[in-house]
């Protein structure tokens, strides 16, 4: 009886340490990108349907190394967007410029920065919010 209620202990202790380490790791990544801004302060697209873009990135000086950003690119009216992978950090205070995307939407005018981060169990990619 006192074997099978230590099992069941452990078999409990197991579950909720693997909880709170995957809750951990949330925490870790939300932590992370709270502290990373970065934007796009140009966006410059050109073509025959104004479709291919160069993108100026800036960053602030605060937040860790990054794994990369996806740039979101849509029209005006939203209806349909693209996105482009662009892996790498930028560093604190840095501005980087991409050139020649070309993101298929016919006149391209906004774009959205959205920071990621590297799972450092499962090496997945961790999107940050851009609310």
């Amino acid at each position: 009886m006192i074997v099978f209620v230590l099992v069941a202990v452990a078999a409990i202790w197991g579950i909720i340490t693997n909880i709170i380490s995957t809750q951990s790791e949330e925490v870790d990544v939300n932590s992370k990108c709270l502290k990373v801004d970065i934007e796009a302060t140009q966006l410059a697209c050109g073509g025959a349907t104004n479709s291919i873009c160069n993108v100026t990135l800036s960053r602030s000086s605060t937040g860790d190394s990054i794994t990369g950003v996806k740039l979101v690119f849509t029209n005006a009216a939203a209806d349909t967007n693209f996105v482009s992978d662009a892996p790498g950090n930028i560093g604190l205070l840095e501005t980087k410029t991409l050139t020649s995307i070309d993101t298929g939407i016919t006149d391209t005018s906004n774009v959205e920065v959205v920071v990621y981060f590297t799972d450092s169990v499962t090496g997945a990619e961790q999107l940050c919010s851009t609310l």
